[in-house]
């Protein structure tokens, strides 16, 4: 997969028939970080094992969910969309968001779009859907003390998912 063609099948492995290649914000991420590389998320969207994590950031995956899961104890009635089977998680999503007035945890948004004159379907995950005035706001359970531009470029996805 390459930024200009980010449906390329790499030789030997064609793209599986009728499946659109699916982004997410964490897949724009590795793309350019840690350095630029197309093919890193050509490989993870075709099941290829990445290197197992080193115990620093085996650590700060631990800190994280830890995090999130003190967060979500603020929310006791917020309905767990993880818990659902994959392949319901997205419209019991939707059917929240339109019943409104419950927080949403590890919900899944998704659309269908063109990017680069190729059809593609964006998948988010946010961690949070809390219900606001208007709508839905989405927070995001981080660590960070600051908002870096993965974040910020993540938030604006779920937004435009939303």
């Amino acid at each position: 997969m390459s930024v200009d063609n980010p449906t390329s099948a790499m030789p030997g492995k064609p793209e599986p028939e009728g499946r659109l290649p699916r982004l997410s914000p964490s897949s724009l991420y590795n793309l350019l970080k840690p350095s630029r590389c197309d093919l890193r998320e050509w490989l993870k969207s075709h099941d290829y094992e990445e290197e197992p994590p080193g115990a620093f950031r085996e650590l700060l995956f631990e800190m994280g969910h830890e995090h999130e899961r003190r967060h979500l104890q603020r929310f006791p009635a917020a309905l767990d969309i993880a818990e659902l089977p994959r392949d319901e998680q997205a419209q019991a999503t939707s059917s929240a968001l339109d019943a409104g007035g419950r927080v949403i945890y590890q919900g899944v948004l998704r659309a269908k779009t063109t990017l680069a004159g190729h059809d593609v379907e964006i998948v988010g995950h946010p961690d949070f859907m809390l219900p606001a005035r208007s709508g839905y706001a989405i927070r995001d359970s981080k660590l960070n003390r600051s908002i870096s531009d993965y974040v910020r470029m993540q938030l604006l996805t779920y937004g435009w998912l939303y």
